[in-house]
Formats: structure tokens, sequence, C-alpha cells
């Protein structure tokens, strides 16, 4: 399974999509479904950082003195 995140600007323009979490296992037993807590936390936190990221540019770029 792969997660990708799309960031799109305040104009509807669509950003380039990234691969921010990658998860591989197999489903033989129940408790493979769904996603382990540590990884729920990885993948929240790696989203976390992407958008952070993005709005960070963004406020640079809007806020750029010279």
């Amino acid at each position: 399974m792969k997660v990708l995140l799309q960031i799109t600007d305040d104009d509807g323009t669509a950003g380039a999509v990234a691969e921010f979490a990658a998860f591989e296992r197999g489903t033989e037993r129940p408790a493979d479904l769904g996603l382990s807590i540590a990884e729920r936390k990885a993948m929240l936190a790696a989203a976390q950082q992407r958008v952070v990221d993005a709005q960070a540019a963004v406020w640079s770029q809007r806020h750029h003195c010279c």
C-alpha cells in the first residue's frame, strides 16, 4: 500500500503527487488488517511534515521583503 499526498493551491492548481508512506504486509491473520498504532503515528507525522513544509514555503513567498 502506498499513501500519496497532493497539495492544492488556493487557486485550485494541483501540486505534484508525492508518496509519503508505504506499507507492505500480508493479510493472513485478522491482526494483519489495518495499520498498527506505530504505522498510523508515522503516517500522520509524515503527512503533517509535508503540509507544514508546503505552508511555510507559501508563507515565505508571500512575506518576502526584497
